[in-house]
C-alpha cells in the first residue's frame, strides 16, 4: 500500500482494530496515515461511515488472502482453524476485550 487512499484505509484498519469505531476519530486516522485532512473527504465523500465500511471490506479481503496460506500448510481443518485464530489473536494483541471489533467501545 503506497497511495494516499490505501494509507488511510490501512491506518483506519489498525486504529479501528485497537480502539473500535467510536473510539477512533477521522483526524487521528489521517494523522496516522500521514495524509492531509482533505484527502479523507476526497477519497471518502461519505466521511467516517464510508471509510469504516471500506475498511471492513478491505480487512475482510486481507483475511481472505491469509486463509489459503494457513489452511494449505495445516495437516487438517481443526489445526488450520486453530492456527488461523492464534495468528489473528497475535496480530490483534492482548489489551482491551473489544480489540479487533470494528464497533467496540
Amino acid at each position: 500500500m503506497s497511495g494516499t487512499r490505501e494509507r488511510i484505509v490501512s491506518a483506519s484498519a489498525d486504529l479501528l482494530r485497537r480502539q473500535g469505531y467510536t473510539g477512533t476519530g477521522v483526524k487521528q486516522i489521517v494523522a496516522a496515515a500521514g495524509a492531509p485532512f482533505g484527502s479523507l473527504y476526497h477519497f471518502f465523500p461519505g466521511g467516517k461511515e464510508q471509510l469504516g465500511a471500506d475498511t471492513i471490506r478491505w480487512s475482510g479481503r486481507m483475511y481472505g488472502l491469509l486463509l489459503p496460506l494457513i489452511f494449505d500448510a495445516s495437516p487438517d481443518l481443526v489445526t488450520g482453524v486453530r492456527a488461523f485464530f492464534a495468528a489473528a489473536g497475535d496480530q490483534m494483541g492482548a489489551p482491551p476485550a473489544c480489540s479487533g471489533s470494528p464497533f467496540g467501545r
